[in-house]
């Protein structure tokens, strides 16, 4: 029998935000064991004590912290995923008639507020933060340390690239494969089976060049391109 839902969009009902966020949400795993409240104490001296419009640094802090996490680059585009993600909501601690603050507050604050403090300029107050989080992830052990996300800046080198030595230099084995067969050899164990045997490990070598002129640099070609020496900036994005 073919039978459609009426409408009922413009009905009330009692409902629980806490209830409609999944247990296994990522937001859930992060409130229950990442205090925030730490942060009241890093911002206290970028807010004065008697004048001033209220405003809670908790929740922008928060709102840039759901921004980095879930790739949310527009702080426009953020205040409307806020508005409508009940998990985001949840999170900041907002209710369903709760606004949510401005895309513009969140960009003044980041840019203006926490830039200065006692006329000291670009203050390490977001670094600090970051740091704190980081520490209580790793004391819950939500932080491996397996991984890490690099991102460098090439910039062409003041060196010849005609001068150069050549040499032999060692592989280094895969951190990976050594995990991989350390679990291997643990699950023949945990099924009563025997250790593979050991197989003598084969060092890999490669041939590179180093530069005469300048040691630090490294040698780098494109497709179609013409070689050159470059030196590498390294910036972490742990």
């Amino acid at each position: 029998m073919l039978k459609t839902k009426e409408s009922s969009q413009s009905e009330y009902e009692f409902v629980s935000i806490d209830e409609l966020v999944p247990d296994n949400h990522l937001l859930r795993l992060i409130d229950k064991y990442i205090d925030f409240s730490f942060l009241l104490e890093k911002v206290r001296p970028f807010y004065s004590e008697d004048n001033g419009r209220p405003s809670d640094p908790l929740i922008l802090f928060k709102m840039m912290f759901i921004g980095y996490l879930f790739g949310i680059r527009s702080e426009r585009q953020l205040e409307r995923e806020i508005k409508m993600n009940i998990a985001y909501r949840w999170f900041l601690g907002l209710k369903f008639h709760d606004p949510v603050p401005h895309h513009s507050t969140i960009s003044w604050n980041r840019q203006h507020r926490f830039k200065v403090i006692n006329m000291e300029i670009d203050t390490d107050i977001f670094q600090e933060i970051f740091d704190e989080i980081v520490l209580q992830a790793m004391n819950h052990k939500m932080v491996g340390g397996r991984v890490l996300f690099t991102d460098s800046t090439h910039l062409k080198a003041n060196a010849n690239k005609q001068k150069f030595t050549k040499e032999e230099v060692e592989v280094e084995t895969r951190e990976y494969i050594e995990d991989l067969n350390k679990a291997i050899e643990e699950d023949r164990i945990n099924h009563g089976k025997k250790p593979l045997k050991e197989k003598e490990e084969v060092k890999e070598t490669k041939e590179i060049r180093g530069s005469t002129t300048d040691p630090e640099c490294g040698f780098m070609s494109r497709e179609n391109k013409q070689e050159i020496s470059v030196i590498l900036i390294i910036g972490l994005q742990t």
